[in-house]
């Protein structure tokens, strides 16, 4: 991902964080040469409104500020330590939480001050707590809605309830087909776009209450897309366009376009190799 100040930052398995500074020599953060990272094995990085960046890695949390300066968090929930949790994706929502999903401790939200890390304060959402349903989250995800969505490769698609603090299963509510959900990303309507096992699925909604939806659209191998198999939270919006990315390589589309894709059979999505 691009940092704010144009620093180019890779999650890398076995060796850190590898950081390509503009105009200059790449060079890598780990567990020699830092204090705050504790496991090689970096599954996530991200930068917050505040331009702190986040390193998820298979065995817990580390935050960079912007002068460089790190720390290893401990996460707690009451008696509850987290701390050591698979990090698969981090982001944040319109109030400045911060979201992780973990391949081991379900997910679990951060709110405070990051410069302050004292202040801040962690709640956790899992089977025992009854929060959410699974151990494994791939991603947690705002639409243009402001409505907090979260997969599971395992599990399906979920929705934050902000009344009830949980998370609940959407699957057989919107007639899903499957509950191995590799990927969501939301486009400009507020609508989302979910990689399931062998289709995109386009749910649109008649407003931005979820109870109230208008259409499902399933996009196939009949629609150009192949024998499709996606990749883990292998998706990315940049300008108009979404990319997801498969076992195969990628591919990429304007929403505005894809949408009537069913009546018009001479367009068709690019696919990298």
């Amino acid at each position: 991902m691009k940092r704010s100040n144009d620093e180019i930052w890779f999650a890398v398995n076995n060796y850190g964080v590898i950081i390509k500074p503009k105009e200059k020599e790449a060079f890598c953060l780990d567990n020699t040469n830092t204090n705050y990272i504790k496991e090689n094995f970096v599954n996530a990085v991200f930068e917050s409104k505040d331009k702190t960046m986040w390193i998820g890695s298979r065995n817990g949390m580390s935050i960079v500020y912007p002068d460089n300066t790190g720390y290893f968090l401990t996460m707690k929930e009451g008696k509850k330590d987290f701390s050591s949790c698979d990090i698969r994706n981090i982001c944040q929502d319109r109030q400045g939480n911060i979201w992780v999903s973990t391949d081991n401790e379900g997910i679990i939200r951060i709110s405070g001050k990051t410069r302050n890390i004292r202040s801040l304060k962690y709640r956790q959402y899992c089977p025992k707590n009854g929060k959410y349903a699974i151990n494994d989250a791939q991603k947690c995800m705002e639409d243009n809605q402001g409505r907090l969505w979260a997969i599971s490769n395992s599990g399906g698609l979920f929705l934050y309830n902000k009344v009830e603090d949980r998370f609940e299963y959407q699957n057989r509510k919107l007639h899903l087909p499957d509950d191995q959900t590799f990927s969501v990303e939301g486009d400009a309507s507020g609508n989302i776009w979910v990689a399931l096992n062998k289709a995109l699925a386009y749910i649109t909604w008649k407003n931005q209450e979820s109870d109230h939806l208008r259409n499902i659209t399933y996009f196939t191998q009949e629609d150009g897309l192949g024998e499709i198999k996606f990749s883990a939270d292998a998706s990315y919006q940049f300008g108009k366009e979404i990319f997801f990315g498969t076992r195969a390589g990628f591919f990429s589309f304007p929403p505005s376009a894809m949408t009537k894709m069913k009546n018009q059979p001479q367009f068709g999505i690019i696919i990298s190799a």
